[in-house]
């Protein structure tokens, strides 16, 4: 993205400088005329010639002004600098003689990217004493005066000759070394450590690893803060992080360090920076994430987000990483939204995945879940607006107990199951086929069919990929799928299919026995995919009900189909 930049930049430098030359000069002859008002560009065109190649020049320079960043391993850190090596010496042709490759140990820092001061306000709203006012400036002029230095040595390596010393190195880290001592000693004490403490205090910095952002790339900061943030951030539960804990982020609730990344980014970027990150599906379908989802949705005028499947049915997006994952992509440009579908893939389409199977749809909803609907065309926008202009959900006739009661399967793949009878288990240690089954009530089995249809049905598979997280139901889930009205005979059709659904599963079911070191376990096993013309038919009745188009009806009916029948009907 920055090279061709780069490029623009050094023909528009050429240009100017060959256009100058041909100026008359002051005394009526020619070449110097306008040269001098661009010596800077020549300069710097000079400078491109004393490398191996001018792409060499373009990347040494976007390495060391550009590019930044910070891990929490020392080993990814080192990895990380090796590769941008590589591809620097990748740009010198055999048996040239290669230059010092500059010293970026400065760019690409390990450290906590969590816990530290991100910015000089996060400093000045530090947990301690108006009396330290005058030692806290201190430190601030000493961090200017760093961010001076850092310029300088990185200039040092594209302009003024190429090479540091290991003097100039050292200095650079003993300053850099004290200012973070001091920095973490006012960190510690609203992390509740005494500083004066000194065992205590050093076992602290040892396990949280500070990393003050705002002092470290203070050049960075000081002009508003980074004009692009990338990121793959971790996917832990807080509550499995032993090593260190947390202080002052609003997504603490959250329980994950991805939300709390998020958030750490947004607080480095620039006010119309761009954003782009890799992070779980669940966190735009989980009540807990509710802070992370505002703040996207409150920082930025635009969000792109895709969303991929990571269940290895039938891929995964990256190898050994079964999670199902968005990419978001944010920005203050174009306002709104946009949104792909929730996109299933075979390895063989790996290839194509990118260019050939996203689309997005700007989403029209500006509340709850739905604001992240996984949508991906207007046709999908338009059948979840005819859903949602619904007053009644399938929630609005849930009672706590009843005569009306089906059971459905929590854990779905392709094949949400909803029944009416108690499927078949026999176990010397469970009463029941499998923990994974929830009962719902109504107030009579007439609207407990009803229900039970609509969760059988592709509509409501649709409904669970856009709004759900795509791999486990939620009671929100069945309550906010969209019931028609049950005052009327509407549903009798819906009822009917249901029956018919119940019969067929029950015929296609398989009697599976499995001896285990607790003892002898059968159940039936059922195979939704083998009734999917009955429940197209459950679909075909809630389309009328809906008042869906033709058009409409046929992207119901054959939604994911391609993987769904050639997937499995086992539930996770």
């Amino acid at each position: 993205m920055l090279e061709p930049l780069y490029e623009a930049c050094l023909d528009r430098m050429e240009g100017f400088v060959e256009d100058a030359k041909k100026l008359p000069s002051p005394a009526g002859g020619r070449g110097a005329g306008g040269e001098g008002a661009f010596a800077d560009f020549a300069k710097v065109l000079t400078e491109v010639d004393k490398h191996p190649s001018r792409r060499y020049f373009i990347y040494k320079n976007i390495i060391l002004h550009n590019l930044f960043g910070v891990d929490i391993m020392a080993e990814a850190v080192e990895i990380c600098k090796l590769r941008l090596f590589l591809k620097l010496v990748s740009q010198v042709d055999a048996g040239r003689e290669l230059e010092p490759l500059p010293d970026i140990d400065f760019n690409i820092r390990a450290g906590n990217t969590l816990v530290g001061y991100a910015t000089e306000a996060q400093f000045d709203a530090a947990n301690t004493l108006a009396s330290d006012q005058s030692h806290r400036d201190e430190i601030k002029a000493s961090t200017a005066d760093l961010a001076d230095s850092f310029d300088f040595f990185r200039g040092q390596q594209t302009v003024h000759g190429g090479k540091v010393t290991a003097d100039d190195k050292r200095s650079l880290r003993d300053k850099l070394s004290a200012l973070s001592l001091e920095l973490d000693r006012y960190l510690a004490r609203d992390y509740g450590i005494d500083p004066d403490k000194a065992k205590a205090f050093a076992a602290w910095r040892e396990s949280h690893q500070p990393f003050h952002w705002f002092a470290e790339f203070y050049g960075v900061m000081r002009e508003g803060g980074f004009d692009v943030v990338i990121g793959n951030p971790p996917y832990v539960e807080t509550s499995k992080v032993t090593e260190y804990n947390l202080s002052g982020y609003k997504t603490i609730g959250a329980g994950n360090l991805y939300a709390n990344c998020v958030e750490r980014s947004l607080a480095i970027l620039t006010p119309n920076g761009r954003f782009g990150v890799i992070v779980p599906l669940s966190g735009f379908s989980t009540s807990r994430m509710g802070e992370y989802q505002n703040l996207l949705t409150s920082r930025f005028t635009f969000n792109c987000l895709s969303f991929f499947s990571g269940d290895a049915h039938p891929s995964v997006l990256f190898d050994g990483v079964k999670y199902r994952l968005s990419i978001i992509i944010s920005g203050a440009s174009t306002k709104g939204s946009f949104c792909g579908s929730y996109l299933r893939w075979y390895a063989s389409e790996r290839e194509n995945l990118f260019p050939g199977k996203i689309g997005y749809e700007l989403c029209p909803f500006k509340t709850g879940y739905l604001r992240f609907s996984k949508l991906g065309t207007s046709q999908a926008a338009n059948i979840i607006n005819k859903l949602t202009s619904q007053k009644a959900t399938v929630g609005t006739y849930l009672r706590k107990s009843g005569k009306g009661h089906v059971t459905y399967h929590r854990s779905p793949v392709f094949w949400i199951r909803s029944m009416d009878f108690e499927p078949y288990f026999k176990s010397p240690v469970k009463e029941r086929s499998t923990d994974h089954l929830k009962d719902i009530y109504f107030e009579n089995q007439q609207t407990a069919k009803a229900a039970g249809a609509i969760i059988n049905s592709t509509l409501f598979y649709f409904w669970f990929s856009v709004q759900g997280n795509c791999r486990n139901l939620t009671g929100d889930d069945i309550k906010s799928i969209p019931m028609a009205s049950i005052g009327t005979a509407n549903l009798d059709g819906v009822v009917k299919q249901f029956d018919a659904l119940m019969k067929d599963l029950q015929r296609n079911s398989k009697r599976r026995v499995y001896e285990y070191k607790t003892g002898r376990v059968e159940y039936d096993e059922f195979y939704p995919s083998l009734s999917k013309p009955v429940i197209d038919k459950i679909d075909l009745e809630l389309a009328k009900l809906f008042g869906f188009t033709d058009e409409e009806t046929d992207f119901i009916v054959n939604y994911d189909i391609k993987y769904r029948m050639s997937g499995t009907d086992d539930e996770e």
